[in-house]
């Protein structure tokens, strides 16, 4: 079988934050350029319309990748998976890795 080469890069982690806002006050006062304020929609099923889904993100952009601080904006719409993972803790849930073949 022949040897299979393929070039790992951190493409982007995501902190979870129970107060989007106070954390984006924070995380600029660190120094961090953050983006304006995001709202994730999408449809929720295949076809169907596309709907806001109660979450949110300010992102800082590196040369390569970039930091998502996520939260929930309305607790009256699609964010239980947020939701979820906030009961378990406040922070780092997610790392997201690029690669040069995926095939």
């Amino acid at each position: 079988m022949p040897s299979m080469r393929t070039d790992l890069t951190l493409d982007h982690v995501a902190l979870v934050v129970a107060d989007l806002d106070r954390a984006s006050k924070i995380y600029t006062r660190m120094g961090f350029n953050l983006s304006p304020r995001s709202s994730h929609k999408g449809s929720l099923q295949p076809d169907g319309p596309v709907e806001p889904w109660g979450t949110g993100n300010h992102c800082a952009m590196f040369t390569t990748g970039y930091l998502e601080i996520l939260g929930i904006t309305d607790k009256n719409r699609h964010s239980e998976h947020v939701q979820v993972l906030l009961d378990e803790y406040e922070g780092l849930h997610l790392i997201a890795l690029g690669c040069t073949d995926a095939g």
